[in-house]
C-alpha cells in the first residue's frame, strides 16, 4: 500500500487512478519541506501500488498537536513505478539528498511480528506498531500491548468493518531504559519519546530516523505508530501516530489520530484546525447533504467559554468567568482532568453550586460532561475548580461551556449542520453530528456516517477490490480464480447484512450471466483467446456517494500467451 496522508489533502499530480494490475515494487521518496528548503528523509523500493506513469503525492504536517496551530514543516511522499521519474522530480524541486547517517548502513535486527494478515501488502493498508521505552525484558509486554490496542480498534466498533483491507505488524526494538522522558528530556530509549513538561498531552519523538528504519523492517508501513511504554494519556499526530500503552486512554488517542490519517480530515472539536470531508464553511454548502433529510438549518448553539488551561491544581484553584444572555434552553459543561482517583478529589462549582466531578476509577486523563436541562440565567457566571485531595497529580486540562436552543438535535444518529467554534467562540464552520464522532468526542468509539464513508473512499484510492486473477488449466479448458478482499459475503463474520461484493465476468464485452457472483470462472479452450474481463463492485450502506467510482475494480484477463 502506498503510505499516505496524516492530516492534509492528497494531491495526485501527473497521474490518474490506476488499474488493478498496477501492483508490484514501487519507488518511494519521503522528504521534509519547510522555510529552510527541502531534504530527503528516506527513499527506496516498497511493496506498493503506483500509477504506470507519473506519481502519487501526499502532503501532511510533520507533527499535529492538540489545540495547536498546524506545523509548518511538511512531509511530502512521492510514489512511482519508476525510480528515475522521482529522481528527476527531486532535481526539479531542488530537494537535497538525505543527510549522511551511518546507522543507515548497519543491518537492522528488529523483531517483526504480523498481528493481522488480511492479504498482500501491495494491496492492503499496513499499520506498524513500534514501541519506545520497552527494554529487552519487556519484549512480551510490547507485543501484548500492541495486540490489545489492535483488538480494541479492529474487534471493537471503531475499525471493525475496515478490517479486510488492513494488515497490522509490530516491530520490536529494545530500549536501554524503561518508560519515556518528561520535562522535554528524553531517556535512553529506541526513539527518544518524551513529554513537554508533566502534562498528559503531547508526546514527541527525538530519533525519527531510527523510527523510519524500524518501520522499513515490516512488510510495508503505510501508517507508522509509535507506542510509548507509559500508563497515561498522551500522543501526537503527523508523520508518526504517537500514543501510549495506557489501558485507559491508549486506544482513545490512537483511534483519533488514525482518524485524521485515514480520512485526511481535521478536528471536529472546538478550537482545532478544520478541513476535509467532515467540515463545511456554510450551511448552504454542506459536503454531506446526501446524508441529510429535508431542509437543514444551523443547530442553535453557542460556546460561552473555551479554554485549555493545563492547570496544576496544586498551584491553587482555577477560575473562569463568562456571560450568558439567558436565551437558551439547555447548557453543558465539558472538561477533562487527570489525577481524579476518588469522587471527592475535585471541588467543581458553577456560580457557587457544586457540580458532580466523578472519578473514572483511575488517575489517567478523563473527559467529563455535565448536561443541564435548563439554560443559564442572563448575566455573569463563574466556574471554580479546586483540589480537595492534595496528592500532587491533579490537573485540569480543558474546559468548555455550551448553550443549546430548544430546537437543537441531540439524537446521535441525526446528521445536520452543527457549529464549530474557534478558540474565541465565533463560528468557524459546521460539522455533521452532535457528539457522535470520535473526531470530536474522545470517548466515542465510532465515526459519524460522513467520516465512516470518507474513510472507505480514501481506502479505495489505495486498495483495489481485485487482489489478482490466477489462470489454472482444467483438463482441456481453463479456470480463472479471482482473489478479492474478504468483504461482503466473503467475510468470516457478518458486519452488515446489506454489504456485498458483486462479481461480473465479461467475454468480448458481453456479460457472462452464468458466472455472475462466482470467484472461479470456467473458460472453455475455444474461448481462451477471447477478450476476458472481471469486474468487482463493493456495496455498503456506509457509502452513499461514490462520485469517482472508487468502489469498482475491473481487470483484463490473459488466458493464454
Amino acid at each position: 500500500m502506498v503510505r499516505h496522508l496524516r492530516l492534509a489533502l492528497v494531491l495526485a499530480l501527473g497521474t490518474s487512478l490506476f488499474p488493478a494490475e498496477g501492483f508490484g515494487r514501487s519507488y518511494k521518496v519521503k522528504y521534509l519541506e519547510n522555510t529552510n528548503g527541502r531534504i530527503v528523509l528516506s527513499q527506496g523500493w516498497v511493496a506498493a501500488r503506483a500509477p504506470k506513469s507519473g506519481w502519487l503525492e501526499t502532503r501532511y504536517p510533520q507533527t499535529v498537536q492538540e489545540h495547536t496551530a498546524l506545523d509548518t514543516n511538511t512531509v511530502v511522499e512521492l510514489v512511482a513505478a519508476d525510480s528515475e521519474i522521482l529522481q528527476r522530480e527531486l532535481v526539479n524541486r531542488n530537494v537535497s539528498p538525505k543527510a549522511f547517517d551511518p546507522m543507515d548502513f548497519i543491518e537492522a535486527d528488529e523483531e517483526v511480528v504480523t498481528l493481522v494478515d488480511s492479504g498482500p501488502s501491495e494491496n492492503r493498508i499496513d499499520l506498524v506498531f513500534m514501541g519506545d521505552g520497552y527494554t529487552a525484558a519487556e519484549r512480551d509486554k510490547f507485543f501484548e500491548d500492541a495486540r490489545r490496542l489492535t483488538d480494541d480498534m479492529f474487534k471493537g466498533d471503531t475499525f471493525r468493518s475496515y478490517l479486510p483491507v488492513f494488515n497490522v505488524h509490530a516491530v520490536f526494538k529494545p530500549s536501554n531504559v524503561s518508560g519515556i522522558g518528561a520535562g522535554s528530556e528524553p531517556k535512553d530509549t529506541a526513539y527518544g519519546l518524551y513529554r513537554e513538561g508533566n502534562t498528559l498531552r503531547a508526546i514527541f519523538a527525538t530519533n525519527t530516523s531510527a523510527a523510519r528504519r524500524s518501520c522499513a523492517q515490516a512488510p510495508d508501513c503505510d501508517y507508522p505508530i509509535l507506542m510509548a511504554n507509559d500508563p497515561y494519556y498522551g500522543g501526537l499526530g503527523g508523520e508518526f501516530a504517537i500514543t501510549t500503552s495506557s489501558p485507559t486512554s491508549g486506544t482513545k488517542v490512537l483511534r483519533h489520530e488514525l482518524g485524521h490519517n485515514f480520512g485526511k480530515v481535521g478536528e471536529e472539536y472546538d478550537g482545532g484546525g478544520y478541513f476535509g470531508a467532515n467540515t463545511s464553511s456554510s450551511v448552504g454548502s454542506l459536503k454531506w447533504s446526501h446524508w441529510t433529510e429535508g431542509s437543514v438549518a444551523a443547530e442553535p448553539a453557542i460556546a460561552r467559554h473555551i479554554e485549555w488551561p493545563w492547570h496544576h491544581l496544586s498551584e491553587g484553584p482555577y477560575s473562569a468567568s463568562f456571560r450568558s444572555n439567558g436565551a437558551y434552553r439547555y447548557f453543558e459543561v465539558q472538561y477533562s482532568a487527570s489525577g481524579v482517583e476518588t469522587d471527592d478529589t475535585l471541588d467543581f462549582r458553577l456560580d457557587g453550586e457544586r457540580l458532580p466531578a466523578p472519578s473514572p476509577g483511575h488517575s489517567d486523563r478523563e473527559f467529563v460532561e455535565y448536561f443541564h436541562d435548563g439554560g443559564l440565567t442572563s448575566g455573569s457566571h463563574k466556574i471554580t475548580v479546586e483540589e480537595k485531595v492534595h496528592d500532587g497529580n491533579n490537573w485540569l486540562s480543558d474546559l468548555t461551556v455550551y448553550e443549546y436552543g430548544d430546537e437543537y438535535h441531540f439524537d446521535p444518529e441525526h446528521v445536520g449542520a452543527y457549529p464549530l467554534f474557534s478558540e474565541w467562540g465565533s463560528i468557524a464552520g459546521y460539522r455533521p453530528t452532535h457528539e457522535t464522532c470520535l473526531m470530536r468526542n474522545m470517548k466515542s468509539v465510532r465515526f459519524c456516517p460522513i467520516c465512516q464513508e470518507n474513510n472507505w473512499l480514501q481506502f479505495f484510492r489505495k486498495v483495489s477490490l481485485i487482489d489478482g486473477v490466477e489462470i489454472i488449466p482444467a483438463g482441456a479448458n481453463y479456470e480463472a480464480h479471482l482473489r478479492v478482499p474478504s468483504l461482503g459475503q466473503f467475510r468470516s463474520e457478518v458486519v452488515n447484512a446489506d454489504e456485498r461484493l458483486d462479481v461480473r465476468w465479461y467475454r468480448n464485452g458481453e456479460l457472462v450471466g452464468s458466472l455472475e457472483g462466482q470467484l472461479v470462472g470456467q473458460i472453455p479452450a475455444v474461448q481462451a483467446s477471447d477478450n476476458w474481463e472481471v469486474e468487482v463492485q463493493f456495496h455498503t450502506p456506509e457509502v452513499r456517494k461514490d462520485s469517482s467510482g472508487l468502489l469498482v475494480a475491473r481487470k483484463r484477463i490473459r488466458v493464454t500467451n
